[in-house]
């Protein structure tokens, strides 16, 4: 249910096949992550590259995770713009898109998995013109180019004290 439900391509990997995702993020995401880093995309393309070698050699599997990457990236981006340029009272209004683009989304690269060749898979994702594919590279475009306002750290106001929160964490 946890995937029917995701509001976000991020969450789906969170509930689909959940003691798979445990290993690979274990073995694989967080080993290609560079000691006191952030992983990244190249991280979650590795994981799920490996992901589709494990499923096997077969063109709709590679599709399916190597694309499945690609639209986690842009779901991520797409939130993180939300959160930062958003007021919490008006996130419905890009909420439901986005868990409509994510259900529709998951549907339409399941049939990479489903169809394995690589023609038939271009046939199916060809005969709606790509367009979940296109509307993520819109989001990842649209995500990077409006990264969003920076939070200004908090300040306590006790006695006077207008030393940022993060720094008195730091002391």
């Amino acid at each position: 249910m946890g995937v029917e439900k995701a509001a976000t391509f991020v969450e789906i990997p969170h509930h689909w096949n959940v003691q798979t995702g445990i290993w690979l993020r274990h073995y694989v995401y967080d080993r290609t992550t560079p000691k006191g880093k952030k992983p990244g995309f190249t991280n979650i393309l590795i994981t799920q590259v490996v992901s589709g070698v494990w499923h096997g050699l077969y063109a709709g599997y590679w599709l399916f995770f190597v694309s499945s990457a690609v639209f986690l990236q842009g779901s991520k981006s797409m939130f993180r713009w939300q959160r930062a340029n958003w007021p919490r009272r008006w996130s419905a209004m890009i909420d439901f898109p986005h868990w409509l683009l994510t259900t529709v989304g998951l549907n339409y690269l399941c049939g990479a998995f489903m169809l394995v060749t690589y023609e038939q898979c271009m046939a199916a994702w060809g005969s709606v013109y790509f367009i979940p594919h296109w509307i993520v590279l819109f989001m990842l475009v649209f995500g990077e180019v409006f990264k969003g306002k920076k939070k200004k750290p908090r300040v306590e106001a006790t006695n006077g004290d207008t030393t940022p929160v993060e720094a008195k964490k730091d002391q």
